[in-house]
């Protein structure tokens, strides 16, 4: 059942930020293991130098165009436009939330009861009633993305060259995985298993000869490698775990001059997927983990991948970023635009000059 909130709930929210505690997150204690909690040395977060800057809570309508799309009732979106936050509902449309312009990442918890954002370097918790607004840490660079383990006690943030876990009742944080810094804008997928003792990852490859590596994360910084592969430039294709993380879908360059989708299992097994093409890129999975959607971008030609059998052609454009509501709807962005869209081919714009987003149903 989709769940509303009202507008006066983000903005109590972004009222109990403006004012909130700046304890830092503290250092000295890792986080637990399966099995026991062992002392370790753990990276120790930087004190801030300020509280975050109150701003006033502006409500204005923004630039959705006409609605198109048939879609599920009591949906709400938070997104970062220009730097602040903003919220959409098909009741109140489009109601701007800050004004100080130093967000880039949001985040709802998979209850949709804690929201997640950075602030520059600065990483923060707040819960959806507005209350306990946390700085938990200050990253050494600006930039990532942030990741709810399903227990809604962990959050792991993904940076270009390190990925950080945060236990939420105690904030303190571990480093778990490091690698050379990626280029391009791109910060690793997490995956979080659903007993939240550890997560996968794709890390891409540092060069065009180089392989990337599917691996296993355990909130102790234990890692297991599951499988190395070829894969396309981050540029030509990002690599995509399925929601269950059972399986990757990737791009990689044949021996003809053309690529294909490839689709690997649990196991790391991996086998060519669909029709080769000069420019194949993958899409997105669906929540079932058993369909996904990739295109073939010169033919300009959309299909529904089947884990268990071949592909279905569909009427939907190349986004390039994707997430779904369910089966029928999703939320994309494409050159800054957020739209609204359904497997028919049908899309309301939400609004422009969007980086990031996250929505409740």
């Amino acid at each position: 059942m989709i769940k509303r909130y009202s507008i006066f709930l983000l903005t109590l929210i972004l009222a109990t930020v403006a004012c909130g505690s700046t304890t830092p997150a503290p250092s000295g204690v890792p986080l637990p293991t399966p099995e026991t909690a062992t002392a370790t040395a753990i990276s120790s977060a930087p004190q801030p130098s300020r509280s975050p800057v109150a701003s006033p809570v502006v409500a204005e309508p923004g630039t959705g165009a006409a609605q198109t799309v048939s879609k599920p009732s009591g949906l709400r979106v938070v997104y970062i436009r220009e730097g602040n936050l903003w919220s959409w509902t098909e009741a109140a449309g489009n109601v701007q939330l800050t004004g100080t312009g130093d967000m880039s990442t949001v985040r709802l918890s998979d209850d949709s009861q804690l929201l997640a954002f950075m602030r520059g370097r600065e990483v923060w918790t707040v819960r959806m009633d507005g209350t306990d607004a946390r700085l938990l840490v200050t990253q050494g660079d600006a930039g990532g993305a942030l990741w709810f383990a399903p227990n809604g006690l962990l959050l792991a943030v993904s940076t270009r060259d390190h990925i950080d876990v945060i236990d939420l009742n105690t904030s303190f944080f571990n480093t778990v995985v490091t690698y050379p810094a990626i280029s391009q804008g791109y910060y690793p997928e997490v995956v979080w298993s659903p007993d939240a003792f550890g997560f996968k990852t794709v890390i891409p490859p540092q060069t065009e000869t180089g392989q990337g590596e599917l691996l296993f994360v355990f909130t102790d910084g234990t890692l297991a490698s599951l499988a190395k592969f070829a894969l396309v430039s981050l540029t030509e294709s990002l690599p995509f775990l399925s929601p269950d993380g059972g399986y990757v879908i990737y791009v990689a360059k044949m021996g003809d001059g053309k690529a294909s989708l490839y689709l690997m299992d649990s196991s790391g097994a991996t086998r060519p997927y669909g029709e080769p093409a000069e420019s194949v890129r993958a899409l997105s999975w669906m929540p079932d983990s058993k369909h996904f959607v990739y295109t073939l971008e010169v033919s300009a030609r959309t299909f529904l991948g089947d884990v268990a059998g071949p592909p279905s052609e569909i009427v939907m454009e190349s986004y390039q970023t994707i997430r779904w509501v369910e089966a029928e709807h999703f939320f994309a962005v494409q050159d800054g635009n957020l739209y609204l869209g359904d497997i028919n081919g049908e899309k309301t714009l939400i609004d422009v000059g969007v980086s990031d987003f996250d929505f409740e149903k």
